[in-house]
């Protein structure tokens, strides 16, 4: 629950860990998903989603999405992903470059690295 209330209260970009935590999981689901739903269109089984698809995209996911598009040849033919996944991608990218993220200054810091400090 703590978790949580610092997502939303904070902002999920100010803590490293948990916003690295969440693009983990997001772009592995991605990944994932996509590679099942390749496996169920080989199968006829029942399909995942384009919406479902996208949601996951849209919420930090693009990244696994674009791996999971190349490495299992799949939704490449259909121009709304071909060429809105990368675009999402270099959003999402452009956003977390230019928001002035507060925790990429103490990365870089070198007291942060070492463990001492200057």
């Amino acid at each position: 629950m703590k978790l949580l209330c610092i997502a939303v209260g904070e902002g999920i970009l100010r803590h490293p860990l948990l916003f690295l935590s969440a693009a983990l999981i997001l772009n592995l689901a991605a990944l994932i998903l996509f590679g099942l739903d390749k496996r169920r269109a080989r199968q006829g089984g029942r399909r995942i989603p384009e919406a479902t698809l996208f949601a996951l995209i849209f919420l930090g996911g693009a990244m696994g999405a674009l791996v999971g598009m190349t490495r299992f040849r799949h939704k490449t033919k259909h121009l709304h992903f071909k060429y809105g996944v990368p675009l999402i991608l270099i959003i999402v990218v452009a956003y977390i470059l230019f928001s002035k993220l507060a925790f990429l200054p103490k990365i870089f810091e070198r007291s942060q690295v070492f463990g001492a400090p200057l």
